[in-house]
C-alpha cells in the first residue's frame, strides 16, 4: 500500500553546495544521510500535473492549499489527513495553525513525530532517512528526505517520501508511504511523482 502524508514546517537555508554529513538530533528520527542544499533561484515557476493530482485540500483555518490524488480522504486527527489507496499507498498531509517551526527541518522534527502519532500502526517507531536535502519549490525552501518508515516486531518497513515547510509560521509537511509489503519498484516510482507534484502544488490561494 502506498501511502502519503503533508506537514507543516520551517525553512533553513544552507549555502554551502557541497554535500555535508548530518545527524537528526530527534530520537525518533534516524538519519544516516548527506544533507544538501539546492540553489534554485534561476529556475522557472514549477507547476504540477493536474493529471495526477485532480483533487484540492486546505489546511484548517490557514490559507494553505495543496492539489492531492484521486484517493479515498480521510481525517486521521485534527492535524493530519490521509489520502490511500488500500494495502499499496497512501499519502497524508500534516499541518495545524498551532504547530509552529522556526525552519524546514524544524516542521520535519514536529510534524514526523505528529504523523507517527497519527498512523494506526503500533510498531511504527521512527523514519529511517536514507538521503535528505534542502530544494526550493516556487519560492518555498523545504525539506525533501527519503527513506523508509522502519518497524518493529517483525512487520516490512516501507518506503517512504516526503516534504516538510513552513508557511508564515506553521509548519506542514507531505509524507507518502507505499504500504504494500512486497514494495514493487512501479509503486514506488508512481508514489514519487506524485508526491513531487504534491510540493509543487503548495500555495496559499486556491
Amino acid at each position: 500500500m502506498l501511502m502519503i502524508a503533508v506537514s507543516a514546517c520551517g525553512s533553513s537555508k544552507n549555502e554551502n553546495s557541497q554535500q555535508n554529513e548530518t545527524k537528526t538530533e530527534t530520537a525518533s528520527i534516524d538519519t544516516a544521510s548527506s544533507l544538501t542544499t539546492e540553489d534554485s533561484t534561476q529556475d522557472e515557476k514549477k507547476t504540477w500535473d493536474s493529471s495526477l493530482l485532480p483533487g484540492g485540500y486546505k489546511i484548517p483555518l490557514e490559507d494553505i492549499y495543496f492539489s492531492v490524488p484521486n484517493y479515498h480522504e480521510t481525517e486521521l486527527t485534527g492535524y493530519t489527513e490521509q489520502f490511500s489507496v488500500y494495502n499499496e499507498k497512501y499519502v497524508t498531509i500534516t499541518g495545524d495553525g498551532d504547530v509552529k517551526a522556526s525552519s524546514c527541518k524544524n516542521a520535519y522534527e514536529v510534524c514526523s513525530e505528529l504523523f507517527l502519532k497519527a498512523v494506526d500502526y503500533s510498531s511504527a517507531k521512527e523514519f529511517r532517512i536514507e538521503h535528505e536535502e534542502i530544494v526550493n519549490i516556487n519560492g518555498i525552501e523545504m525539506y525533501k528526505f527519503e527513506g523508509i518508515l522502519y518497524h518493529e516486531l517483525g512487520r516490512h518497513d516501507l518506503y517512504t517520501i516526503g516534504y516538510a515547510f513552513v508557511m508564515g509560521d506553521i509548519a506542514c509537511q507531505i509524507t507518502g508511504v507505499v504500504e504494500d509489503e512486497n514494495q514493487p519498484e512501479n509503486m514506488i516510482e508512481e508514489l514519487k511523482n506524485v508526491v513531487n507534484e504534491m510540493a509543487k502544488s503548495v500555495r496559499t490561494v486556491q
